[in-house]
This record gives C-alpha cells, sequence and structure tokens, in this order.
C-alpha cells in the first residue's frame, strides 16, 4: 500500500492530461482504461468518489495560472504525507453561476469525498497550499474567477470538523502566501488595484487555530494598470520583501512591500504625490535576482551618453541594477542589454558616462565608441560586437575580417572586433569575454 501511495502521484500526473482532456466525465471510456487501485496510480476511484458525492452531470474546472492547472489536483495537506485530491467542478443541477471544491481522500483503503464547498464564480485562477495556522495541516487558497477574469476573490479553506470550511474571503488583484514578518509561518499577501478609482493597495493577513487577522496594510500607486506575479525574495539588508512589478504607460514600476515594527510598508510609495516613481523605468524590464544570492536587482534605465537626440523608443539605456536596503537603491552591476539578441554587456568602470552605441540592428551589430562631449558627436571607436549565424561562422569561405569569437550557443556565435585605439578606455579581449554575458 505504502509503494502504491508513492508511486501514485508521480503515475497520475503524468497520466492526468491524456485521461481527461474533455471538460466532462464520460464513464464508458475511461470504464474500459481504468480499474481499482493498483500500483499504475489510476484516476478511476478518485473520479468515483466525486461522482457518487454530488447529483447531476460533472463539468471539470481547471486553474488557468499558477503551477497547478488540473481539475483534479493531488497534494498532501497533513504531515503524514498521505495525498489527498482536490476537485473543481460544476455541474447541470446548479441553479446559478456556481462552482463547487471537493476534498477527496483515501480512508479505510478507499477513495472518500470528505467535504464540498460552492461558491458563486465563472472559473478558477490559481490555487495554492500553505500551512498558514501552523496545525499541521495546510490550507487551500483559491483564486475564483467572480465575472470574467478582472473580479476575482480569494478564498482560504481549512478542512476542520469534517467539513472545507472557508477562513478568509477578499477581492484581490495578485495574492501568494510567504512568512513576510519572519515568524516561521507562512502569511497572506494580497495586492488590489480599483482602476476605476485609481488606488492600490496591499495587506497582510496571519491565521491562527481560531481566527483570523490583518497585520497590516499600505498604499501604492494607483495609476499602474495591472501586475506581474509578485515575488518573495530580499532586500540586501536581508529582510524578506514582497517585489510587486507593476505596469504604468509605456513602462513599469516595482512596489517593496515588506513587515518591519509591526507595519506593512511600502517605502516606495510616495503619500505626497500617490505614485511609486522612485522605480519607474521605461521599459517593461522586471525586476531579476541577477546574481542568484536571493536579493532582488531592480533594472534602473539611464540613457547612454548621446542619445538625448532620439527618442525615447531609440534610445540606449545603460541599465543600473539595483538592490534595495529600505531607504536607497544600490546599484550592483551596470550593464548593456541586448534582449534581442540575447547577450548583456557589464560596462567596466572607466566605461561609465563616457560611451554611447550606435546600433545596426539589420546586421545585428552594435558599435560602441567614445562620447565626445565637446563636440556632441560619436568619438573614437572601442569594439564591435556582432551575432551571427553558427553555419556561416564556421564556413571556410566567410570573411571574419578583424571578428574573433567570444561565444556560441543555440546555432548563433557571439562575435567582436577591438579598435586600434590605444587610450585608457581600450578593452581587451580576454577583459570583454569576461564583461559578456548569454541571457535567455
Amino acid at each position: 500500500m505504502k509503494n502504491w501511495k508513492k508511486s501514485f502521484l508521480c503515475v497520475l500526473c503524468a497520466g492526468l492530461c491524456g485521461i481527461l482532456s474533455g471538460c466532462q466525465f464520460v464513464a464508458s471510456n475511461v470504464d474500459s482504461l481504468l480499474s481499482p487501485p493498483k500500483p499504475t496510480g489510476d484516476l478511476y476511484p478518485i473520479q468515483r468518489a466525486l461522482e457518487q458525492s454530488v447529483s447531476g452531470e460533472i463539468t471539470l474546472k481547471y486553474p488557468t495560472e499558477g503551477d497547478y492547472r488540473s481539475a483534479f489536483i493531488l497534494e498532501p495537506l497533513t504531515e503524514s504525507g498521505a495525498v489527498d485530491a482536490i476537485a473543481f467542478y460544476s455541474t447541470t443541477l446548479d441553479k446559478a453561476v456556481t462552482m463547487h471544491i471537493n476534498l477527496i481522500r483515501y480512508i479505510d483503503e478507499k477513495w472518500v469525498s470528505v467535504g464540498d464547498a460552492s461558491i458563486v464564480a465563472s472559473g478558477v485562477e490559481k490555487v495554492l497550499f500553505s500551512d498558514l495556522d501552523g496545525d499541521g495541516t495546510k490550507e487551500i487558497l483559491v483564486g475564483w474567477n467572480i465575472f470574467g477574469t478582472v473580479d476575482k476573490q480569494l478564498s482560504v479553506y481549512s478542512y476542520k470538523d469534517g467539513a472545507l470550511q472557508p477562513r478568509l474571503q477578499e477581492k484581490y488583484t495578485e495574492f501568494l502566501s510567504c512568512d513576510l514578518n519572519e515568524d516561521q509561518r507562512d502569511e497572506v499577501f494580497l495586492a488590489t488595484l480599483n482602476s476605476s478609482d485609481k488606488t492600490a493597495s496591499a495587506k497582510l493577513y496571519t491565521f491562527t487555530g481560531t481566527g483570523v487577522s490583518e497585520l497590516g496594510n499600505c498604499q501604492m500607486d494607483g495609476g499602474v494598470t495591472s501586475y506581474n506575479t509578485p515575488i518573495v525574495s530580499r532586500l540586501s539588508t536581508g529582510r524578506t520583501a514582497v517585489f510587486l512589478d507593476a505596469f504604468k504607460g509605456t513602462g513599469m514600476l516595482t512596489e517593496i512591500i515588506y513587515f518591519e515594527n509591526n507595519q506593512l510598508k511600502d517605502p516606495i510609495y510616495n503619500p505626497e504625490t500617490r505614485e511609486s516613481g522612485r522605480t519607474y523605468r521605461p521599459s517593461t524590464v522586471s525586476c531579476t535576482d541577477i546574481d542568484a544570492n536571493n536579493i532582488m536587482e531592480l533594472p534602473m534605465l539611464e540613457p547612454l551618453a548621446g542619445m538625448e537626440q532620439y527618442s525615447e523608443a531609440d534610445r540606449v539605456y545603460v541599465t543600473k541594477w539595483c538592490a534595495f536596503n529600505g531607504k536607497d537603491l544600490l546599484v550592483v552591476r551596470s550593464a548593456i542589454m541586448n534582449y534581442l539578441d540575447g547577450y548583456a554587456l557589464n560596462l567596466p568602470d572607466r566605461w561609465k558616462g563616457v560611451i554611447t552605441m550606435t546600433r545596426r540592428t539589420e546586421d545585428r551589430l552594435r558599435i560602441i565608441s567614445l562620447w565626445d562631449a565637446e563636440q556632441s558627436a560619436v568619438g573614437a571607436e572601442l569594439v564591435r560586437i556582432q551575432v551571427v549565424s553558427e553555419n556561416d561562422w564556421d564556413s571556410p569561405t566567410y570573411d571574419r575580417k578583424a571578428f574573433f569569437e567570444i561565444t556560441r550557443g543555440d546555432g548563433i556565435v557571439y562575435v567582436a572586433a577591438i579598435s586600434s585605439y590605444t587610450g585608457s578606455e581600450r578593452i581587451t579581449a580576454d577583459e570583454l569575454k569576461k564583461c559578456f554575458e548569454r541571457i535567455g
């Protein structure tokens, strides 16, 4: 029995999409394929347990976002490690736009539905699991689409006293579970954007065995239009924080929210202007942990010298990757990011503020030169970087001229040609290779 349980989750997840590709159960199709529990991990007993617990024809519902995308989600909710099944469905007997969540457990050698809850909703956006109250059993966090994809509600369910009990129901735009107050237990973080009155806020809820309380809330920039999925990472001080990228105009900003001195804070937000302009950049590049040290960096953009003559869309920027210490943005790395060709060039200190770039996009070529501030003109050329196909570069007939290979991958070769300039800003081939980085 233990061996079957261990293999059940892996095998069942692999077979789920193929077996239940439609939106409804069709018993005649699965009866011939499935049988009672055996080492191959079949869905049939879970399906039968759900069918026997409800009336009417069942239509399965599938989460549209997040890590869980099946109408049947298999998750060990208790510390025992036993696999539970959570199903999302509606029935033909429901009088309104009603959806259900059903908990199915393996009890006395068979699958049994042990709890069901319903809600007026049109779909499921995403599902999370976390032991929020510290009792050893995970809560089920469900983001419901109430009307379409804009009006959404988070419902947090606990299985207690033989029933699925809703513990929290709140409107949201984005949500996650994380230990933001660093007490070794997750809380629920909610970000809510109200586009009609141009307001936005964040809230943090904590759970106990008997209740739910709001730990704190804070205002955010209400002029944004939407959010990326929030990310839990750390400030440069080591404090846990939520980083929330938000689209605003043609660019993006990042809200940084953390819990300190019993308050939920967003020091990026300016209550006087009601904006979070400190982290705005004229691009939609998201914050990233660029050096994989669990400290998030924000991409702040600064035009290269000589870019004033170009429109904002045509300018070339230096990306200053900045960590945040709760007060200031600290530059960790400065780089020219070429997302089109898939590479970054980290800038030597002696280049900062004195170089410019010419782009020949049709040739996949970038020319880096000094900027003559007195003449307001492009000065001496330093280096050319180009992307060519592997087949062309390796061909004996290809004219490489003064170019040499930096690196290669995925069928393309990154090459460079260093000019004859001999001033202090000159870069060597070895240094260029160290500054060069492929990005995916």
